[in-house]
């Protein structure tokens, strides 16, 4: 039986009828990946640049597309996984990546959402635009949301999996985003600048981390796929909570000191 097509870095296997139609997928994966990583960088010139200047303002902005446009491929590729040749592309192969879960995927969604929103408020705040009335709705109901797909996953897939810290994290900025409109704008664009920064790094790292791990090792043993249903209690339900906060606290503190600074 010949090796089903995979991606490039992750070597999750790929699986769409066709060979035109695994290397359509394989493309959109890395171009998802290129536009994440290439605002990963500017995420961090932008926080090296001296606040309120040019290089600031546009490397800023470019971070801004960056993340808008990663939210918009990355939501294509989760679609595509969850409503095409399921079965097909969820199975482990040998010599191949796992595939990701069901509960991953769901989150992904959720927090490319929460993305679109963050990245419209940081710009609106940067652009100095006054929110409308409506937008106040959109943080609790992405929150909402959020809430729903955590019910989902725990009664129906997996009750200990490390996507729920991703819901809950984007949830409560979510809802927080909301009652930032109101704040002065110095503040919601440094909020919203900040979360996506620590989302990008934390992106960066559980991305390109396995992938180096892969080029430098192999992929490793193949076990079954248990993304679709419940399982037990295991210690990485806190191990992905101990990869996630480094990157949001780092953020955190990047924001006191920001704000120590401003009332200096």
């Amino acid at each position: 039986m010949p090796e089903p097509s995979h991606t490039a870095l992750l070597h999750k296997p790929v699986d769409y009828g066709s060979d035109a139609a695994d290397l359509a997928f394989v493309l959109a994966v890395g171009v998802h990946a290129a536009i994440a990583g290439a605002a990963v960088v500017a995420g961090v010139i932008a926080l090296l640049a001296r606040k309120g200047g040019p290089a600031h303002r546009r490397v800023g902005a470019a971070f801004l597309w960056g993340m808008g446009a990663a939210a918009v491929t990355g939501i294509g590729v989760d679609l595509v996984r969850l409503l095409f040749r399921f079965e097909a592309n969820h199975v482990a192969h040998a010599g191949l990546g796992m595939p990701s879960s069901i509960p991953a995927r769901l989150a992904f969604l959720h927090a490319a959402l929460c993305v679109l929103f963050f990245v419209r408020r940081g710009w609106a705040a940067f652009a100095r635009r006054r929110a409308h009335p409506a937008e106040r709705l959109v943080g609790p109901s992405l929150a909402g949301l959020g809430a729903i797909a955590a019910i989902a996953i725990v009664l129906r897939f997996d009750p200990w999996t490390g996507a729920l810290w991703m819901i809950a994290t984007f949830s409560v900025a979510a809802a927080l985003s909301s009652r930032l409109m109101r704040a002065p704008r110095k503040v919601e664009h440094r909020f919203h600048l900040l979360f996506l920064a620590a989302f990008s790094w934390w992106g960066s790292a559980q991305g390109f981390g396995p992938a180096l791990q892969i080029a430098l090792s192999g992929v490793g043993p193949v076990a079954p796929y248990v993304g679709d249903r419940p399982g037990p209690f295991t210690p990485a339900f806190f191990g992905f909570l101990a990869l996630w906060l480094p990157a949001f606290a780092l953020a955190g503190w990047l924001g006191l000191r920001a704000r120590r600074a401003a009332a200096r």
